[in-house]
């Protein structure tokens, strides 16, 4: 195989060019002969095809990689963990965690060998934001805090574990879990949920001017999620009332009540 277009065609894919990347990679697949290399480029393929939104066509990608190997392979945990991680983009939490879990029973062994060290790591802390996402929060800290201290500059790794002290009431560590993670590069999603998580926190503290200063933060961030404004909008008005400004108040209220005015294309 030509590992150079390999590389060039995967760099192409994390450059915001999954669609350029595929086309090749695409053609690459037909011209591998080896099964190892026709499956490492049948990764590549379902990572593009995740990215572009395409989940059951990156699924076939990886139903043609398990076809190759066994289970004995050391392909076979990475394969199945990026088909575990399928189901978390798709928000099936139970049947990601289901693989999840049987990937560290059925390949313990061949996790810890040195190639396999990154797919150890990540299985276990897609565990972690799984448990998080289902509100076992005891059981995803361990896992959410063991990767921090492995990555500290990783700041959506930080609003996990963030959002997982804020479950447990644990308010001091989550207020410092998001403080760190807006000081590090953040897309405007992870931004928003930092600055709501922050409102939530001093809203509940009673610190008002505080939380109306980070809701209003979330507001700039260009979350368009009508559900997501309209919880905003509701913490902005109720802040705004008790710091007694009545102009925001009402400008918060009338926002609401334009939220659920039906479109005129419901009509």
């Amino acid at each position: 195989m030509d590992w150079d277009l390999y590389n060039e065609l995967v760099t192409l894919e994390y450059s915001g060019e999954p669609d350029e990347a595929l086309r090749g990679l695409n053609e690459l697949e037909k011209q591998c002969e080896d099964a190892d290399e026709k499956v490492v480029v049948l990764l590549a393929i379902s990572n593009c095809l995740v990215l572009l939104d395409q989940y059951g066509e990156a699924r076939r990608a990886l139903g043609k990689a398990f076809a190759l190997v066994g289970k004995n392979s050391h392909f076979y945990p990475r394969i199945a963990f990026k088909d575990a991680y399928i189901d978390i983009y798709l928000r099936d939490w139970r049947k990601s965690l289901a693989k999840l879990d049987a990937v560290l029973k059925e390949s313990s062994e061949t996790l810890q060998i040195p190639e396999n060290a990154d797919v150890f790591e990540h299985v276990r802390t897609s565990r972690g934001i799984v448990l998080l996402e289902l509100r076992r929060y005891r059981k995803a800290l361990p896992l959410l805090e063991e990767a921090a201290i492995a990555r500290p500059g990783d700041g959506e790794l930080l609003i996990y574990l963030g959002a997982c002290y804020f479950g447990l009431r644990e308010m001091d560590k989550s207020t410092d879990c998001f403080a760190r993670a807006l000081k590090v590069e953040l897309d405007a999603k992870l931004r928003y949920k930092a600055h709501f998580f922050l409102g939530s926190i001093y809203y509940a503290q009673g610190s008002f001017a505080w939380a109306k200063q980070e809701f209003e933060e979330a507001l700039q961030q260009g979350e368009q999620r009508q559900l997501s404004r309209r919880n905003i909008y509701e913490y902005l008005r109720l802040t705004s009332q008790s710091l007694g400004l009545e102009s925001e108040v009402e400008r918060y209220s009338e926002l609401l009540k334009q939220l659920n005015r039906p479109s005129e294309s419901s009509k």
